[in-house]
């Protein structure tokens, strides 16, 4: 009789440590998708601000604000001095 119970105790011990596990494995699943996922997030928004800062570098190195927008200036003479509008 005393070894019934040993066993069922051992049984039962057995049981609670594989839930145990259990529960603590999947509170470590979560936690490691969570920092893969603000990992992954982190990586692309500094990519995407990466691209953008050199986009807007390329954008305020042109030359159109010192002037010089066109290759080819237009010729005043060219411009009519009126126009008619109806």
């Amino acid at each position: 009789m005393k070894t019934l119970k040993t066993i069922i105790l051992f049984v039962l011990f057995f049981l609670i440590c594989l839930n145990t596990e259990a529960q603590l494995l999947k509170k470590l699943k979560r936690k490691v998708e969570q920092k893969v996922e603000n990992v992954i997030v982190e990586k692309a928004s500094d990519k995407a601000a990466e691209k953008t800062s050199n986009t807007m570098d390329k954008v305020f190195d042109m030359s159109l604000f010192e002037g010089g927008g066109g290759k080819d200036k237009a010729d005043p003479s060219l411009v009519a001095d009126t126009y008619d509008f109806t």
